[in-house]
Order: C-alpha cells, then sequence, then structure tokens
C-alpha cells in the first residue's frame, strides 16, 4: 500500500508566499485608494481658489488694482511707488502667496496651479516685483513663497510653451485693461499666452471652414 507523503514545508512556504501576496495586493489597493483621494483633494482645492480668485472679495481687488495701475485713458500704466503701492495689490499678493504655501504642502499640484494660474500670477509678480522687495527689505521672509513659486511656473513654462512670459509696459497696460473686462464677466482661459503655433493652427481651422462653407 502507497503511503502518501505531504512535504509540510512546502506547503508551508506556499501558504506563506501566498499570505505575502495578498499582504502586498492589499496594501498597494489602499496606496492606490489613498493617492486617489490626494488627486482628488488636489482637484477640489484648485477649484475652490479658481472660485475664491473670480469672485469677490478678491475679484473687487483685482478690478480695483487694474484701475490704480492704469491711467485715465487706459493706455499706459501710472508709476507704481513700491513705497506706497495700491492697497489692493496685498490682496493680490497674499493670495499668490497662499497658492505658494499650498503647492509646497503638496495641497495643489506644480502643474495645475501652472496651467490655471501662471497667466496672472507671473503678470502680477513682473509689475509687483518692486513691491515685494520693499517688502523683503523689512522681513527677508515676506512673499518668499510666491517668488518660489514665480520660479517654478518660469520653468514649467519654458518647457510647455518654449518660451517665458515676460512682461513688458505695454503687455502688462494689455493685462490691467484686460483685467477690467474679466473682472466685470469672469472667464476662464489658459494661463499662459497664446503661442505663434496656436495662432497658426487657428488660423488654419478658421480658413478651412471657410474653404468647406463656400464649397471649396
Amino acid at each position: 500500500m502507497a503511503v502518501l507523503y505531504i512535504d509540510w514545508g512546502a506547503v508551508t512556504a506556499v501558504s506563506t508566499a501566498a499570505l505575502v501576496l495578498t499582504g502586498v495586493g492589499a496594501i498597494y489597493f489602499v496606496y492606490r485608494q489613498i493617492e486617489n483621494e490626494r488627486v482628488y483633494r488636489r482637484i477640489e482645492n484648485l477649484e475652490e481658489q479658481l472660485r475664491r480668485f473670480d469672485t469677490n472679495p478678491l475679484a473687487e481687488h483685482r478690478k480695483k488694482l487694474a484701475e490704480a495701475r492704469l491711467d485715465s485713458s487706459h493706455t499706459k500704466l501710472r508709476n507704481l511707488d513700491a513705497e506706497y503701492p495700491p492697497t489692493n495689490s496685498s490682496e493680490i499678493l497674499n493670495f499668490f502667496e497662499h497658492i505658494a504655501f499650498l503647492v509646497d504642502k503638496g495641497h495643489l499640484d506644480m502643474y495645475d496651479v501652472w496651467h490655471s494660474f501662471d497667466y496672472w500670477a507671473t503678470a502680477y509678480y513682473f509689475d509687483l516685483r518692486s513691491v515685494i522687495e520693499v517688502e523683503q527689505r523689512d522681513d527677508a521672509s515676506s512673499y518668499c513663497d510666491f517668488v518660489k513659486l514665480i520660479a517654478q511656473l518660469r520653468s514649467i513654462q519654458i518647457k510647455e510653451a518654449g518660451r517665458e512670459n515676460t512682461w513688458v509696459g505695454d503687455e502688462l497696460v494689455g493685462f490691467y485693461a484686460s483685467e477690467l473686462e474679466d473682472v466685470k464677466k469672469p472667464t476662464r482661459r489658459r494661463s499662459h499666452r497664446v503661442t505663434d503655433q496656436e495662432i497658426n493652427l487657428q488660423k488654419v481651422k478658421e480658413d478651412g471652414g471657410r474653404a468647406h462653407g463656400s464649397g471649396v
């Protein structure tokens, strides 16, 4: 009569391996759940900051700052006194300092912030740099997170668009003039300015549409 031999050592090893794999799978599942929750929270946080930016009181601060920076004809910038800047400028700078803080703590994704806020953040930074410098002269930590954020935004902008947004006088006039209109009727645009490639692509689409409509 044959005797059935069971290698209990092998059985134990297989069972242990199965338990380990099950444990690893469970850990990975929990990890993915946590990561998905983090992504969801970051999106929620981004939407909340967009809402804050486009509604009062911040929308009113944006409008008032634009009015303060433009002359009566809306064709030139007024001289900026960095020692006594428009009162609304601090509200704008504080907002972006808070955005930078949320990025640093992982509550906002850096790329998402670039896509949503780069246009405004860099414009305000280039116009109000002297104000920031005066604040940092008295307190080196003033707006330090915002300055760091700008460096990161500029790096992403160069990578994604091939050039950075370097705002100069005429461009800032256009920026503040558009702020007056956008704040009246908030619109969400891509943060970086339209590139030459995107302009050409739009022209091709428009030309194609006209040709199709004319039966060519």
